[in-house]
């Protein structure tokens, strides 16, 4: 399974695509390709749709981007999760606090 997380900026939005797995092997991956951004006003865009497996630690790391994008007045925005992801992230109340793009 491939865990590569791949950044795309342009004006106003970072688009971090995850890949199949989304687990704590990447956590210093992901932190590295956001922790930068300081850009206020910006889109992070965490882009699921190659996502097959995510865990608990991943829910975290999704947390502690969104404080970081709290801080420069940004938001975070998941797209296109899997339906076994979906799940995931609908059990533990995502949807109400987060723009997920189903």
């Amino acid at each position: 399974m491939s865990s590569e997380i791949t950044k795309t900026q342009k004006q106003g939005e970072c688009r971090l695509c995850i890949g199949e797995k989304f687990d704590h092997s990447v956590h210093k991956e992901l932190r590295e390709s956001y922790v930068g951004v300081r850009t206020p006003d910006m889109t992070f865009i965490v882009d699921l749709s190659q996502t097959t497996c995510m865990d608990g630690a991943a829910l975290g790391m999704l947390l502690l981007l969104r404080e970081h994008a709290k801080k420069y007045n940004s938001v975070v925005v998941i797209d296109r999760p899997n339906s076994a992801v979906s799940k995931l992230l609908k059990v533990s109340s995502f949807d109400h606090f987060m723009q997920i793009n189903w």
